[in-house]
């Protein structure tokens, strides 16, 4: 009876282990998506330091997903192995709620912090998605004004009054021999 009791309180120990690494994992993602949502306005406001600080404070953040990430990773093997599963299958952690020995209680919260990393990993993804848009439609634009002014310093045809070829590009204020 006693050895009953340990093993219980053990697993307790792993679930409870498991649900916090994962809640901590939410709370990182949902710090990412509010860096991101940050993001997109310093990207419209061309702030490149603002932007400089958030993507230190992004990498940092993933670090520190990837450090627990490994915890994690432990604490399921060890509960994967405990309710009987070969450790070497490494079973994601959708397959392990399914399982019947978890108590309830530890199955509602597992699959609440899990459903809640997913949907804020997947929300991660669509703003940076949004943010590449950004600044590669920036990009574009840059390379475009470039192109424009490079014409212009090659010879380039202007216009003069009345919409008239004016053919004199060299009157413009760059210099060539840089």
């Amino acid at each position: 009876m006693h050895t009953a009791g340990v093993q219980e309180a053990a697993m307790a120990d792993l679930y409870r282990k498991l649900c916090e690494i994962l809640d901590g994992h939410a709370e990182a993602y949902e710090e990412i998506c509010d860096l991101l949502r940050h993001q997109r306005e310093v990207l419209k406001e061309n702030d490149l330091k603002g932007l400089e600080r958030l993507l230190r404070r992004q990498q940092d953040i993933i670090l520190e997903v990837a450090g627990t990430e490994e915890r994690r990773r432990e604490v399921q093997s060890e509960l994967a192995d405990r309710l009987g599963i070969d450790r070497n299958l490494d079973p994601p952690l959708e397959e392990l709620v399914r399982i019947e020995d978890i108590p309830d209680a530890y199955r509602r919260r597992l699959v609440s912090s899990r459903e809640r990393v997913v949907q804020l990993t997947d929300e991660a993804k669509r703003l940076n998605a949004q943010n590449r848009a950004l600044v590669r439609q920036a990009l574009s634009f840059i390379s475009y004004s470039i192109d424009g002014i490079r014409d212009l310093a090659e010879g380039g045809r202007t216009y003069g009054d009345g919409g008239r070829s004016d053919g004199d590009a060299d009157a413009l204020m760059m210099d060539r021999r840089y």
